[in-house]
């Protein structure tokens, strides 16, 4: 959360790390075995009871005249709507929010934030390039939440331009198919075999000093199977829904340092995705 706060932010970024920031969010159940299951602590939460927590913590800054800049994540741009939809009938003019990877969320929340004069941070929304946890978003409400933000004003309605033209990237890298792979062999189907390709192909890699061509586009295709693969993954060292204001490169560079290397964070996939199908 810093990070996405302070590129949200930037000019703020000094500010942010000083004071810093008040985290509202609501833990997911916890899965065994398809089996849901809650700890006594877990108990004395839950969505609504956090929605209404949230709408009050806002309820009661307006009254303060406190100047709120907030950065919704996730799932967390639904708890933000839910919990603005709780206020009363009030302009929240003191308010600037940044959308973090707003899925199909993305469009109400738009439409309550212009309700009730809520700003817009200057980047408006960001979506990680291997974040592909809605088709969607990705693609068609990206381009009517363009649409939208071109009418806003100001300057995020600059922003407009950069969110078609990723939609644009996006609804090509669809139509494509999801990697590009051409003959490589990599799919999204067995998940497990394509992973497998993947480690035999940096092995090789880290064997040469020299590299043909068609290695290295093998090795992109494999980072790029880990990335897309690691969608469903609860690590925030790998999942790229957790990094939503990270460029792609950017993205690749943090998962290969905090898993200690490039093959390691193949292996580290590995064993998140083996504790998941448990």
């Amino acid at each position: 959360m810093p990070k996405v706060l302070e590129d949200a932010y930037k000019d703020d970024k000094a500010e942010i790390r000083q004071k810093g920031y008040t985290l509202a969010y609501n833990p997911p159940p916890l899965y065994s075995r398809g089996t849901e299951w809650t700890t006594p602590a877990q108990k004395q939460s839950s969505a609504s009871f956090t929605e209404t927590k949230l709408a009050k913590g806002l309820y009661q800054a307006h009254k303060m005249g406190q100047h709120i800049k907030i950065a919704a994540t996730g799932d967390g741009c639904l708890l933000l709507l839910k919990a603005l939809q709780q206020l009363p009938d009030m302009q929240l003019n003191n308010f600037t929010l940044f959308m973090g990877a707003p899925r199909k969320i993305a469009i109400p929340l738009f439409n309550e934030v212009e309700k009730r004069g809520i700003k817009l941070a200057s980047d408006v929304t960001k979506t990680q390039s291997y974040d592909w946890t809605c088709v969607m978003s990705k693609v068609y409400d990206s381009f009517k939440l363009a649409n939208k933000v071109e009418g806003f004003g100001g300057d995020p309605a600059k922003a407009h331009q950069v969110i078609r033209a990723q939609a644009r990237t996006d609804a090509a890298y669809t139509i494509g198919g999801a990697l590009g792979a051409g003959g490589s062999g990599f799919a999204l189907g067995n998940a497990g075999l394509n992973l497998a390709a993947g480690m035999s192909i940096i092995e090789s890699f880290g064997g040469y000093w020299t590299v043909g061509t068609t290695t290295v586009g093998l090795l992109l295709v494999a980072a790029k199977m880990r990335n897309l693969l690691a969608n469903s993954s609860k690590s925030s060292a790998l999942n790229p829904h957790m990094h939503p204001t990270r460029s792609g490169t950017d993205f690749d560079a943090q998962v290969v340092i905090r898993n200690g290397g490039y093959l390691k964070s193949f292996f580290a996939l590995a064993r998140d995705m083996a504790g998941m199908a448990k």
